[in-house]
């Protein structure tokens, strides 16, 4: 009885960790790959800080709404509020990204390049590359693992390429993820 027990128990872990991982693939190919792409293999400790940042809040919203909330506060159809199991799981979750590293083929016709050492290679063969850029015509980007609550029904993560970094929050309806909010938004 005892390891029949213990067997139901790993297989409950399995398959929940299983559902997640799906739901995190699912999520990532919608949300990044688009084509050919070059992504960085480390979550940097500074994308998980933006993401963070942006959900250490009560209320959430669209970033082009900050000044309106600020004055007039926003309907309730305009915000969305984590729990505070929420934040604790999120901020777990983002504590357990620091040092890991993604797969160096995550994509269909995608690249994982430590961006530092490209630099530093960069630096050495007088600005070359060691691949062609030519084949990941559709950039360079560095994203986090998302970040899936309420049933894998809600999604975050955090995007930056082309100059310009973005927290995202994506709800899955019918099946389909679509973005909600763009909760922080930058260009340089």
């Amino acid at each position: 009885m005892r390891y029949l027990f213990i067997l139901l128990f790993l297989s409950t872990t399995l398959q929940i960790s299983f559902a997640q991982s799906h739901a995190e693939k699912k999520l990532l190919q919608f949300a990044i790959a688009k084509g050919n792409i070059l992504y960085n293999e480390k979550v940097r400790d500074y994308d998980i800080n933006q993401v963070r940042e942006a959900l250490n809040k009560d209320t959430l919203f669209d970033w082009k709404y900050t000044a309106l909330h600020e004055k007039y506060g926003l309907p309730d159809s305009l915000v969305f509020v984590l729990t505070k199991a929420e934040k604790i799981f999120i901020n777990k979750q983002l504590d357990e990204m620091k040092g890991f590293t993604w797969k160096k083929h995550l994509f269909k016709n995608s690249l994982a390049v430590n961006f530092e050492a490209m630099s530093a290679y960069r630096k050495a063969h007088g600005g070359k590359l060691s691949f062609n850029p030519e084949d990941y015509k559709n950039g360079g980007y560095a994203f986090t693992k998302p970040i899936l609550i309420r049933n894998n029904t809600i999604g975050f993560i955090y995007v930056t390429g082309r100059d310009e970094g973005k927290v995202l929050m994506y709800v899955k309806d019918k099946n389909q993820w679509k973005i909600k909010y763009m909760l922080e938004f930058w260009v340089s």
